[in-house]
């Protein structure tokens, strides 16, 4: 499962930044987070290298903060990460 946009007005409008919607979200079941612009100005402008970067280690440094106080599980975060994988396509155990 993954999400719809994590930009979206209706998500910061009740209250999450990026970081905070894309753990709820892999806690929810969620096994992949999408986020991006929504067409204004300042939202593409955050789509340049540096602001992206900068919103993608937000990301990473939240979901391991939660695995790291148990919020989420190594086995759920492997979960998502194996479905993401066969959902592509992925060979998961080459030459067995």
């Amino acid at each position: 499962m993954l999400t719809d946009s994590l930009s979206a007005g209706a998500v910061s409008a009740a209250g999450f930044d990026l970081a905070t919607a894309a753990v709820a979200a892999v806690e929810a079941g969620a096994d992949m987070v999408l986020f991006g612009s929504t067409l204004t100005a300042l939202d593409t402008d955050r789509l340049a290298p540096g602001p992206l970067a900068t919103d993608v280690s937000g990301i990473v440094a939240a979901i391991v903060g939660a695995v790291e106080t148990a919020r989420l599980s190594q086995p759920r975060l492997d979960q998502a990460v194996l479905q993401v994988m066969r959902a592509r396509g992925a060979e998961l155990c080459p030459g067995s």
